[in-house]
């Protein structure tokens, strides 16, 4: 399974348990109608690495693309309040490790923070796995490895925020010793919509 293939299955699955605000949001009509197309809708992702994220805008146009897709009519109400939760939903998968266009060997998430602002948001939830994943390394072919994968789930109430970002560490075993390597992804929540 691709890693796209992977956080469409985990994020729907995390949408069962998910908290809802109160009150419906006044983008859902237009959330609904960029869902509303044959053409598949991705979760956004961070270049470079195997991380995927949905937030509330996008999980509403997803749920409205997977209808369609499937040949039913989706409408504003038809948008479960638990879709629009005001969580950031992330998929974090293996991290490649080469040598130029060598694969030595896959580095596994350990932990994640997310920072928004001057302030850090802890994880309401995270829920470490292990699934088939693809990794690439330079221009080589596409490698299918089973690796470790980490689910979290950050709520961030009050107003819709600019952006945010995510620290990731991974952990990974070189010539005998435990080696960490941490990656930084910015994350702007006007360009992906909150």
């Amino acid at each position: 399974m691709t890693q796209g293939g992977l956080a469409a299955v985990l994020i729907a699955g995390w949408a069962a348990t998910a908290t809802a605000s109160a009150e419906a949001p006044p983008w859902l009509a237009e959330a609904v109608r960029l869902g509303s197309t044959k053409t598949k809708l991705e979760p956004y992702a961070a270049p470079g690495l195997a991380v995927t994220y949905t937030t509330p805008f996008l999980r509403v146009a997803r749920a409205a693309n997977s209808a369609v897709r499937a040949g039913r009519t989706y409408a504003v109400a038809d948008v479960e309040a638990k879709a629009y939760a005001p969580e950031l939903r992330l998929l974090v998968g293996v991290r490649a490790v080469s040598a130029g266009d060598r694969l030595l060997g896959v580095a596994a998430p350990k932990s994640v923070r997310l920072t928004v602002g001057a302030g850090e948001i802890k994880a309401s939830r995270i829920d470490p796995g292990v699934a088939k994943q693809t990794v690439t390394v330079g221009s080589g072919a596409p490698v299918e490895v089973s690796g470790a994968l980490l689910k979290a789930v950050f709520e961030i109430m009050g107003p819709p925020p600019r952006g945010g970002e995510l620290e990731i560490r991974y952990g990974w075993a070189h010539d005998g010793r435990d080696e960490e390597i941490v990656e930084r992804v910015p994350l702007d929540f006007q360009k992906t919509r909150w």
